[in-house]
């Protein structure tokens, strides 16, 4: 029914949007997450210091989803309202990760 039927050529002058590029955005994501020990008062006490925390912190950890893209949350070309949330190929977001020590005389 379609043979030879084309979508796209170089020779457009506008982007046509088609229904075969639609897909599943639905994601969870775990965003930022901290973990820290501060340690016992009785150690404290015997290095003569009030308080001592270690910590570390990820973020952009995990994103479960069945998208093909790099990021669910689309990134918008431009701020026309009848192409919103489409996927323009921009950088997947980045993983950063924390680590620190909180030390109070």
């Amino acid at each position: 029914m379609n043979e030879n039927a084309t979508i796209w050529s170089p020779m457009m002058s506008s982007l046509v949007m088609h229904s075969w590029a639609v897909e599943d955005g639905s994601f969870l994501r775990l965003n930022n997450l901290t973990i820290g020990y501060t340690l016992p008062k009785s150690v404290m006490n015997k290095l003569k210091i009030n308080s001592i925390r270690i910590y570390a912190s990820g973020y952009n950890l995990w994103t479960w989803t069945k998208y093909t893209g790099y990021d669910p949350e689309v990134d918008v070309f431009s701020s026309n309202p009848l192409t919103p949330n489409v996927d323009y190929s921009a950088y997947p977001r980045s993983r950063t990760f924390v680590g620190g020590i909180n030390i109070n005389f």
